[in-house]
């Protein structure tokens, strides 16, 4: 009988030994679930792209210790709750526009307004250390931008040309957040509408025109279709930026929070090309689909980019003035 516990023992003792020298693999209390929601749904370009570039590059790399599960778009939380759900912990992860979650970080919004890079904007002590300080105190972590590009972002698609500044006085124009200040700058008429209801929106007549969102988001909307103008004079950089739980951020081991930076400032810099290539190709589908894009006279153009800039910043300071001077000066090219 002793010979037979003396076995036993020894085999739990070799069993624990065997556990405990086992790599974290994915397998028991090692590993990191966390999930992860898009403002924009599943079939979405920009969706697919942050999924296979950032998502799925970050399960790899982590081998075992961190998993992150995509749990839906706009249909499972809406895109102005999803802020909301990740200082909640209800999801880790969202791309979301700024403007969504504006009222848990007061003056994020001028973050659409930068002038700079993503790579400049990360430079120590610039633009990007100062937003991921605001976001900390509405406890989430500021991980980037979602949809960096070299070029503007921002277009205005219509039903019917406007060619004047007088043209846009009475123009209902539907827009999220983002393109508000800009909208009434332009003296149009503003009509609230959730990207998820532009297509419906334009071919319901329920407005003469959509600002915001970019060519190739707008064709992947297929709102294309009940589209004949595009004014071509873009305005902002794109308002999608990713955000993280603080506290889902904090307990993440060192190794991780420098694998997710990483792959946080190569998204970035590859989602700039890929940016470009889509909204090419989204360009040339809308020309196939005989929709026309046409150029203001020269001094309307300048008056049309130049009040989007200027009412959006004064929009700001007017809401923000604590923050705003700032954010204008760290997001500004000198």
């Amino acid at each position: 009988m002793k010979m037979k516990r003396l076995v036993i023992l020894l085999s739990c003792v070799f069993f624990v030994a065997f556990l405990g020298v086992l790599p974290r693999n994915g397998m028991g209390a090692d590993r990191i679930t966390l999930n992860w929601a898009s403002m924009l749904p599943k079939t979405s370009t920009e969706t697919i792209a942050f999924q296979k570039v950032f998502i799925d590059r970050i399960n790899e790399k982590a081998k075992g210790q961190v998993s992150i599960n995509y749990r839906g778009g706009p249909e499972v939380i809406g895109q102005f709750d999803l802020g909301a759900a990740v200082q909640k912990g209800i999801v880790d992860i969202a791309t979301v526009s700024v403007g969504f979650y504006e009222a848990l970080v007061p003056g994020n919004g001028a973050a659409m307004l930068s002038e700079l890079t993503p790579q400049e904007e990360r430079k120590p002590g610039g633009a990007y250390s100062y937003l991921d300080e605001m976001h900390n105190k509405a406890g989430l972590k500021y991980l980037g931008k979602a949809a960096p590009s070299k070029d503007l972002f921002f277009f205005c698609y219509t039903k019917k040309k406007v060619l004047t500044q007088k043209d846009f006085s009475g123009f209902r124009i539907g827009c999220s957040t983002g393109s508000r200040a800009a909208v009434e700058g332009w003296g149009a008429a503003v009509t609230n509408v959730k990207i998820a209801d532009y297509y419906s929106a334009m071919e319901r007549g329920l407005v003469d025109a959509i600002c915001g969102v970019p060519l190739d988001v707008w064709v992947s909307l297929g709102a294309h279709e009940v589209t004949k103008f595009v004014i071509d004079h873009p305005y902002y950089v794109s308002t999608a930026v990713v955000i993280m739980n603080l506290n889902s951020w904090n307990k993440l081991p060192k190794d991780l929070q420098n694998l997710f930076t990483d792959a946080m400032v190569e998204y970035e810099k590859e989602k700039i090309p890929m940016e470009q290539k889509q909204r090419e190709e989204a360009r040339q589908k809308m020309i196939n689909a005989k929709i026309e894009f046409y150029k203001l006279a020269p001094e309307v153009a300048t008056w049309y980019v130049k009040t989007a800039y200027s009412a959006a910043w004064d929009y700001q300071q007017k809401r923000f003035p604590e923050v705003t001077a700032k954010l204008k000066d760290l997001l500004t090219k000198k």
